[in-house]
C-alpha cells in the first residue's frame, strides 16, 4: 500500500467513509467534500495528520487543505473509492442554508474552483506570449495569433466548463448542460449578432448579445435547466423517457436561455461591468486594498474563488483585471516574508521546513 493510500483512507475516515460523501472535488489546494452528515467531519483528527495544513466546513462544503499535492490525493480517493459522480440528473439533496446570499457564494464557490487550473493555463500563457512580444515577436504575424487564439480559448469556451462545473452543482445532465453553452456559443448566432439585425423566434426577440467568455448566463441556464429536467423527469411516461426527457429538456430550456436568461445573464454583467469600469476610473486603488486586506481571511475559509467571475469578467472586457491580482500578489507577498521570518527564526527542522515551504508557496501565487 502506497503512502498517498494511506493517507487517504485516514483522511476518509475522518470525513466519516464513502456513505457519507455526496460528492467530491477539490481546487489548487483543497479536497472539496460535500457531506451528508457535516457532524462526521472530524476537524481536530484530520489537523493532527502532518499531510493535512488545515480542515474548515464552509458554507455546504467540507474542505480539507492539502496544498500543492492536492490533485494526487484527490486521484487516490477517487481510484479507490466509489463516490457517486454530482451532474448524472439524479434529485438533489435539500439546501438547508436559509440565506440567500450564502446559497448564492457558496453555488459560485462550487462552480468556480474546478475551472481555476484552466483559468491559470490561459493567464498564464497569455503572459508568455506577452514575453515573447516584448523579445520581438511580431503581434501581426502568424505565429503571434496563433499562440493569442490558444490562449483565449480558456476564456471564450468558458461558458462550456462553467456548464460542466454547474451541472454537477446543480445535479442535473453535464451534456445537456453543454449542450447549452454551444446554443450561446453557436457559429450561426455568434454571425447573426455580429451582423447586427433583429432577430426573433417565433415573435419573442432575442437579445444580440456575444456570450464568448461570460459566467453568469451559462450559470443561470443550468440551474434553470436543472428544474425542467426534475419536471421532464415526472411528466415523461416511462415507456419513452429516454426519448422524451432530453427532448423536453433541450426543447424548454433552449429558446428560455435566449429570450430570457441569456439577456438577463448578460445584462447582470454589463451591470458588473459599468461598476468595475467606474471604481477604475475614480478610485483605482480601493479595490486592490480592500481584497488585499481581507484575502487570508477569505482564503481561510474558501470564499476567494467567489470572485473569480468578476475577474474573468474584467480578463474578457479589459483584457486585464484589477479585482484579485493586484491586491492577492500583496497579501500573497506580505505572508511570504512573514512565514520567511518564521522560518528564519524557528529552531526547530521542522517547524522550518514547513515554514520555508508556506514561503515559497505564498510567493509562487
Amino acid at each position: 500500500m502506497s503512502d498517498h493510500q494511506k493517507i487517504t483512507d485516514r483522511i476518509m475516515a475522518a470525513v466519516g467513509g464513502t456513505k457519507n460523501v455526496k460528492t467530491l472535488n477539490h481546487c489548487a489546494t483543497r479536497l472539496r467534500f460535500t457531506l451528508a452528515d457535516k457532524t462526521q467531519f472530524d476537524i481536530q483528527r484530520l489537523e493532527q495528520m502532518p499531510e493535512v495544513l488545515s480542515a474548515v466546513n464552509s458554507g455546504d462544503e467540507s474542505q480539507v487543505v492539502i496544498g500543492a499535492n492536492v490533485t494526487k490525493y484527490y486521484a487516490e480517493i477517487t481510484k479507490n473509492y466509489h463516490i457517486r459522480e454530482a451532474g448524472d440528473g439524479t434529485k438533489p439533496s435539500a439546501d438547508h442554508e436559509k440565506n440567500i446570499l450564502k446559497r448564492v457564494l457558496n453555488a459560485i464557490v462550487s462552480i468556480m474552483a474546478p475551472i481555476i487550473t484552466v483559468l491559470i493555463a490561459g493567464g498564464m500563457f497569455k503572459v508568455v506570449i506577452a514575453i515573447l512580444a516584448l523579445f520581438g515577436l511580431d503581434s501581426k504575424g502568424v505565429p503571434y495569433l496563433t499562440l493569442s487564439f490558444m490562449a483565449d480559448a480558456a476564456f471564450y469556451f468558458l461558458p462550456f466548463m462553467l456548464a460542466v462545473s454547474a451541472a454537477k452543482k446543480f445535479n442535473t445532465n453535464t451534456y445537456l448542460a453543454m449542450m447549452m453553452a454551444g446554443v450561446l456559443l453557436h457559429p450561426n448566432f455568434t454571425a447573426m449578432v455580429a451582423a447586427g439585425k433583429p432577430i426573433a423566434l417565433f415573435g419573442a426577440p432575442i437579445r444580440l448579445a456575444s456570450y464568448g467568455g461570460s459566467v453568469i448566463p451559462i450559470i443561470l441556464i443550468v440551474w434553470f435547466m436543472s428544474y425542467v429536467e426534475r419536471f421532464a423527469e415526472k411528466i415523461a411516461p416511462t415507456i419513452i423517457k429516454t426519448m422524451l426527457k432530453p427532448l423536453l429538456v433541450a426543447l424548454i430550456t433552449a429558446p428560455v436561455a435566449l429570450i430570457v436568461i441569456g439577456p438577463i445573464g448578460s445584462l447582470l454583467g454589463d451591470g458588473l461591468y459599468t461598476a468595475v469600469t467606474f471604481i477604475n476610473q475614480h478610485t483605482p486603488w480601493l479595490v486592490p486594498t480592500v481584497v488585499g486586506a481581507l484575502t487570508p481571511l477569505l482564503v481561510m475559509v474558501g470564499m476567494h474563488v467567489s470572485l473569480l467571475p468578476l475577474a474573468t469578467l474584467s480578463i474578457t472586457r479589459f483584457g486585464s483585471e484589477t479585482i484579485m491580482g493586484p491586491g492577492m500578489l500583496a497579501s500573497n507577498i506580505a505572508q511570504a516574508g512573514a512565514a520567511a521570518a518564521i522560518a528564519f527564526r524557528e529552531k526547530q527542522a521542522r517547524g522550518r521546513q514547513i515554514a520555508l515551504s508556506a514561503s515559497v508557496t505564498a510567493l509562487s501565487g
